[in-house]
């Protein structure tokens, strides 16, 4: 199937009201922003994981 693609776009409206991307509602908004505890959570844990990798490369590269 082909595709007119500058008739397609035409067609797209571009006057969606107030709607913008900076003030229009998330799709799903526990979804798309997660719940404070959720990013609380991960906030806390990024730098345990992080150097807890490295803590096991490291360990397995002295090793050798």
């Amino acid at each position: 199937m082909k595709v007119d693609w500058p008739r397609a776009l035409a067609s797209i409206s571009v006057n969606n009201g107030d709607l913008t991307d900076q003030n229009r509602p998330p799709d799903d908004p526990l979804a798309a922003t997660g719940t404070i505890e959720t990013q609380s959570l991960l906030t806390l844990l990024t730098p345990f994981l992080v150097f807890g990798a490295l803590f096991v490369v490291l360990l397995l590269v002295w090793d050798r």
